[in-house]
């Protein structure tokens, strides 16, 4: 069963968790939601791990917590060391602030 808008139930309630961690953040960080910059939004997603959900035909943001995001990072690095000029290396481009931080300090 969907709602009017063709969303599942499930999907209306990790929509409603998603603006709930929004606010959240907004709180921790004391900005105000009317005075919120780009910036602000990508510190918001910066700990987040992007993929293409191929059954939705769209890219996905999945939460990851600060030791997946720093294994991530290392992976980063030694495939860097190995593969200076990224020959042969199947890894996605740094799509997070960490991550482009993070290539930036392996070079």
């Amino acid at each position: 069963m969907s709602t009017p808008n063709q969303a599942t139930p499930n999907t209306v309630k990790a929509y409603a968790h998603d603006v709930k961690d929004w606010f959240v953040f907004l709180s921790a960080e004391d900005l105000d939601r009317r005075e919120v910059r780009l910036k602000s939004v990508g510190e918001f997603l910066a700990p987040c791990l992007g993929y293409l959900n191929h059954e939705m035909n769209h890219e996905t943001l999945v939460p990851i917590d600060e030791d997946l995001s720093e294994a991530i990072a290392e992976q980063r690095c030694r495939l860097h060391e190995r593969r200076p000029d990224g020959a042969n290396v199947k890894s996605a481009p740094p799509r997070t602030t960490t991550e482009r931080q993070t290539s930036d300090a392996c070079r």
